[in-house]
């Protein structure tokens, strides 16, 4: 018989369950807090949480694009520009490091 005649629309349609390899999936999430818990449990808590993100106005960016094209239309330039500026931020946090 069906759902919406028998008047129980909550067994309408098909229900899907993501594995954990689909990104962004509730079961990818919780895979990625689990292992993030075991690492933490391996080698404790964090000492530091940096995000760093890219600005496509930063000065090389801007020099490395032509007038006409953004960030978004060269990402092989942009991508290697965040990764230098991204491993300098690293190597000044490391040499400052005090133990």
């Amino acid at each position: 018989m069906d759902a919406v005649q028998a008047g129980d629309v909550n067994d309408v349609g098909v229900k899907v369950i993501f594995p954990s390899t689909i990104y962004g999936s509730p079961r990818f999430f919780s895979e990625a807090f689990q292992d993030a818990m075991a690492i933490v449990r391996h080698l404790g808590k964090p000492d530091i949480f940096i995000t760093f993100t890219c600005n496509p106005k930063w000065p090389e960016m801007i020099s490395a694009l032509n007038s006409q094209k953004q960030a978004c239309d060269r990402s092989d330039s942009s991508c290697r520009i965040f990764k230098q500026d991204f491993d300098a931020l690293m190597d000044d946090i490391l040499k400052s490091k005090t133990g």
